[in-house]
This record gives C-alpha cells, structure tokens and sequence, in this order.
C-alpha cells in the first residue's frame, strides 16, 4: 500500500469520530529498518492526524513481545516520542489472545515507563467511556 492511500484511509476514519482510539498506531513502522526520514514523515502523519481529530493513540502491549529482524522494534520508541512532542492522548491496550497475557505487569511497566520518559497524556477508562457513550 502506497503511503499516501494509507495516510488517506486513517484520515477517512478518524474524521468519522466513530473509534474510540486508534489501535496499532505504530505498527506500519515496522516496515521500515531504521528510523529514517520516511518512518519520521510516517510518524508525525499519524500523530498529527489523531491530535487533530481527538482521537488516543494505543501503546500495545503484545507488540512488546514481539522480535522483528531487521525491523524497527513494536512499539517504536521514536514514534511515541513524537507522540509526545505533539501532545497526543494516549491508552494502554492489551490485545490479549491469552487471558494469562493480562497478568504480565512487565509489559505494563514498559508501557507506563513510555507515558514518563515522553511525557505522554495517559487518559483514564472513565474518559475514554465517556467519549464513546458521547456519538
């Protein structure tokens, strides 16, 4: 997929206000080998869209546990650092194919310690509830 279709196809459903957060966000980065200008062009895209459009990033814990050769890592610290600049909301999101997955605060942790070190806005169920009751 071209990356102009891509960027065009996340712009016509985030415009529809209809999701609740944006899942996978970072996961197309992984085509990349390294965070070159196109994966930085890519990144801010995505960013900027889901910051105009109100709509929270997901830092997916399963990505963590992921090992991509020759791949930018999942989650892509580079990306959410971006995310930070921008000033993006984010969730944590499980994405559990296996109940006991839930129970691996490591990931967690992984997850919390991106929210600090790129100060991200970790925005609350009770919000994220809200937004949803609210279309």
């Amino acid at each position: 997929m071209k990356f102009e279709t891509y960027i065009n196809e996340i712009t016509k459903a985030l415009k529809t206000g209809l999701f609740t957060y944006f899942a996978h966000p970072d996961l197309i980065l992984t085509i990349y080998e390294s965070f070159n200008n196109k994966a930085e062009k890519t990144a801010r895209t995505i960013c900027e869209l889901a910051k105009k459009y109100n709509t929270p990033l997901e830092i997916n814990l399963n990505g963590m546990t992921w090992t991509l050769p020759n791949r930018l890592t999942y989650p892509c610290e580079d990306f959410w650092r971006i995310a930070g600049e921008i000033g993006n909301e984010v969730v944590i999101g499980y994405d559990s194919h296996y109940p006991e997955f839930c129970r691996e605060t490591k990931y967690l942790d992984k997850a919390l310690d991106f929210v600090e070190k790129y100060n991200l806005k970790l925005i609350k169920k009770d919000k994220i509830i809200q937004k949803f009751i609210k279309k």
